[in-house]
């Protein structure tokens, strides 16, 4: 097999539950669209949409988008899907944040089991001054145009399930989009709060005084059974071999200013460097890419912590020059870390 049939290879592979599938279809059909007929033409049986706990390859999820965006021409899809993915839309872990006792207590469990429910995009919580900030990094290089209504259905099902926690729909809270403002943002905008495109991160933002304040639907005995299926599913997805990427993730941190090198990893995960390759590249990733990630989301949180200087944040990251921070942080970002706390600031 040629590297390039390699480098996808992990788009056919089911990943991406059944029930983001019965949101597009349901939206499909309130256009007019026939939703078999839109099954049969991406290449899928009938019988997925009735299995509550089913996956299917990405490559299948990207078809469906495709068709449906070119059939409706709504290329605002994943605003809209984003909207309607209420808690409960994700199972035994979206019922769990419901049972939580604060939204600071859901956020926590969101980030922890973020993976049994989306494999690549990774999602990190951090605190800052003023801010909660959920931040999104892609652990898989697919189509740019994908990753963007990837991310807009993200930020907005964030945004949604966080009003629909604190039963407030009147949330000030604020999006980063790391793209260029699209058209049909507009017909989108009262439905959503302010987005700022162009930005260095993919982020939701929102006060930190919001996050202790009680849920309403506080349950700890369903949370309890709730977080136990939740780990079932994360037990059943490392056992199946599918959440290797997390796998890796564990061990890529930062420990005495320094990453761990790809020899490093592949030690820590008791194989060759060759076999942390390949299986890397069939979950569409890479040691580069996973340790690029890794390195912004350190740098973003290192930097929001702002009673640390620049050049303390460098030595942190492991540069010996903070002229060379700045020059990766610029790569990275588009923007020197200066002109981050400029941002995070207003």
């Amino acid at each position: 097999m040629s590297s390039e049939n390699n480098n996808l290879e992990w788009i056919y592979k089911p990943r991406i539950p059944v029930i983001y599938l019965q949101t597009l279809l349901q939206i499909a059909t309130e256009r007019g669209l026939n939703e078999l007929d839109l099954i049969h033409k991406v290449g899928l049986s009938e019988n997925i949409l009735h299995d509550t706990l089913g996956v299917v390859p990405p490559i299948n999820h990207f078809w469906l988008i495709a068709l449906i965006v070119e059939l409706t021409g709504n290329k605002g899809l994943g605003f809209e899907i984003g909207l309607r993915l209420t808690p409960t839309a994700h199972g035994s872990l979206g019922i769990a944040l419901l049972c939580c006792r604060t939204l600071r207590e859901a956020v926590k469990l969101a980030e922890r089991y973020w993976h049994i429910r989306e494999r690549t995009i990774r999602c990190q919580f951090l605190e800052q001054d003023k801010y909660g900030i959920v931040s999104l990094y892609v652990n898989a290089a697919y189509p740019d145009e994908v990753r963007i209504l990837h991310f807009d259905a993200l930020v907005a099902m964030f945004y949604r399930i966080i009003q629909i926690l604190l039963c407030d729909t009147q949330i000030n809270a604020e999006i980063w989009l790391d793209y260029a403002e699209p058209e049909y943002y507009q017909a989108y905008r009262n439905q959503l709060p302010p987005i700022r495109y162009n930005m260095p991160t993919t982020q939701c933002r929102f006060p930190v005084e919001i996050l202790d304040r009680q849920l309403l639907t506080y349950n700890p005995d369903v949370l309890k059974h709730c977080i136990a299926q939740c780990e079932r599913e994360r037990i059943v997805l490392e056992d199946t071999a599918k959440d290797f990427i997390s796998r890796v993730l564990e061990h890529m941190v930062l420990s005495h200013n320094h990453y761990p090198t790809q020899h490093e990893l592949a030690e820590k995960l008791h194989m060759s460097v060759r076999t942390l390759r390949r299986r890397l590249i069939s979950q569409g990733a890479s040691y580069q890419l996973l340790l690029e990630n890794t390195q912004k989301a350190d740098a973003l949180k290192l930097l929001d912590n702002l009673s640390l200087d620049i050049s303390t944040v460098a030595e942190l990251m492991g540069y010996i020059n903070p002229a060379n921070f700045t020059r990766a942080f610029r790569k990275w970002m588009g923007i020197t870390p200066s002109e981050y706390r400029v941002l995070i600031k207003r």
